[in-house]
């Protein structure tokens, strides 16, 4: 089945390439990166986002996603979505075929979302480039509750 293709078969990992070509200081791959002769090619470097945004309740989320609509039609680049609360904050960890795509997203759908429903404040941020992913089972939605 074309839907269960785990999601490490379309995304570069940054373990993907030898230590001579292995990123440095940005962590992107240089143009002549050689993947490993044991690897099967891949398509794309993709970016880890991690965000937390203290305050932001599960109420305001679900109207957030309400009117994105993230759930119902995955945005081009959207490979993996995970939100958790813990002491009234949001924790996100999100990864994208590029970090270009997470910030349009952010900025043409998330961010006019946020505006529309009067929610302060900005997440906390981190981006980096995806070293490893194992995915163990097809892709599925899981919920608590």
């Amino acid at each position: 089945m074309a839907d269960s293709i785990p999601i490490i078969d379309r995304i570069y990992c940054q373990s993907d390439y030898d230590a001579e070509s292995r990123p440095t200081d940005d962590h992107r791959p240089p143009p002549a990166a050689k993947l490993r002769p044991d690897e099967p090619r891949r398509h794309i470097v993709a970016a880890v986002i991690m965000q937390r945004w203290a305050g932001f309740s599960p109420e305001q989320y679900d109207a957030v996603r309400d009117i994105v609509g993230w759930d119902r039609h995955t945005p081009d680049g959207m490979r993996l979505h995970v939100a958790s609360f813990d002491s009234g904050v949001l924790n996100m960890t999100d990864v994208w075929d590029s970090e270009a795509q997470f910030m349009t997203f952010v900025q043409t759908q998330i961010m006019p979302a946020v505006t529309q429903l009067g929610i302060g404040g900005q997440p906390e941020m981190a981006i980096s480039s995806l070293y490893e992913l194992n995915d163990i089972a097809p892709a599925q939605t899981l919920a608590n509750g």
